[in-house]
């Protein structure tokens, strides 16, 4: 007993830091015991309390201030204190969730995906329907043509946004940490809000990694970045090679980004939003920002250290003939 409360006493308050961009974090940790079970138990659970607002993507059922659930070393009960607990399992990442991939389709987003899922943290990947898989057809067999888009990620946050509601709101279930590629299609066959018809529109790319920032800041203040990069000259490539995603580039209109309809200068496209996503971040240093070029032999160890986990879980994912997922 005096030995249980001897390391209560040392561990109650302690720091943890890390290098977030330009700027240092400090979390402060807190190991909670039981004062009842503290002469006979040893159940002692982390709990975290950073500077700045919890996770918007929490659902209100979760924020309560007091909430009962297992321990993680039995079957009693203890009660949490913070509502924004890490989850049960093995694998804790080092920076703060969500982990949102920021870079570009075709520059590795499946081999992100991948990283964290061996790793067992719950991700997405261009789907966010329950049950469904990391490529498209996101939707289950039968779904109407006019509800296919409902079960993108992209769809689910563009809505989100459009209704005011927290970007990532709803986008993959209540345990999803990281989110590995955003952007996606839009047009085709989609059901129209205001006649309930089908209608047939153009197809063009929606990225919110480039239209979306500061409404995920403004959610997400302390959420982690990932700028997954590659040589700009393959990267384009890689775009005109896959399928028709480089006339979905060109039907794509983003004026106050510098690239409107028509247009197909993908070099300069992506060297500017790598210049966006840095800028952003030296403006906004609460966020962290982890840079790796996905073409690198040493991508797994970046990976790795800065979250945590086992290189082993790296590979390039979805690569064929050069084209880079």
């Amino acid at each position: 007993m005096i030995v249980l409360i001897i390391l209560y006493t040392i561990l109650h308050t302690c720091c943890v830091i890390f290098y977030s961009s330009s700027s240092l974090q400090i979390y402060s940790v807190k190991f909670i015991l039981e004062p009842d079970d503290l002469p006979k138990k040893n159940d002692i659970i982390g709990l975290i309390e950073h500077n700045t607002i919890h996770h918007e993507r929490i659902s209100s059922a979760k924020r309560t201030k007091e909430v009962e659930r297992k321990s993680v070393y039995g079957n009693d009960n203890i009660k949490d204190v913070n509502s924004n607990i890490l989850p049960k399992r093995q694998n804790v990442l080092k920076l703060p969730r969500p982990v949102i991939l920021l870079g570009m389709m075709k520059s590795g987003t499946t081999s992100v995906y991948d990283f964290f899922k061996c790793a067992d943290v719950p991700s997405t990947h261009y789907c966010c329907s329950p049950g469904a898989t990391d490529h498209p057809p996101c939707h289950p067999a039968g779904t109407p043509a006019n509800e296919t888009n409902d079960h993108l990620c992209g769809y689910c946050i563009k809505n989100n946004i459009s209704r005011g509601r927290p970007p990532l709101e709803g986008c993959g279930d209540d345990a999803t940490e990281v989110y590995a590629q955003m952007d996606c299609e839009m047009g085709g066959w989609r059901r129209d809000a205001r006649t309930n018809e089908t209608v047939h529109t153009p197809m063009y790319l929606y990225m919110p990694q480039i239209t979306a920032l500061d409404a995920l800041h403004a959610h997400y203040p302390d959420a982690t970045f990932i700028l997954n990069l590659r040589d700009p000259v393959r990267w384009e490539s890689s775009v005109r090679n896959w399928f028709q995603l480089k006339g979905r580039f060109k039907k794509t209109h983003l004026p106050e980004y510098g690239y409107p309809r028509g247009t197909v200068a993908l070099q300069e496209f992506y060297v500017n939003h790598t210049k966006r996503v840095r800028d952003f971040v030296k403006t906004h240093p609460s966020h962290a920002l982890v840079e790796v070029n996905i073409e690198e032999e040493n991508a797994g160890d970046v990976m790795a250290e800065a979250f945590g986990l086992s290189p082993s879980c790296w590979g390039k994912s979805n690569a064929n003939s050069g084209r880079l997922k």
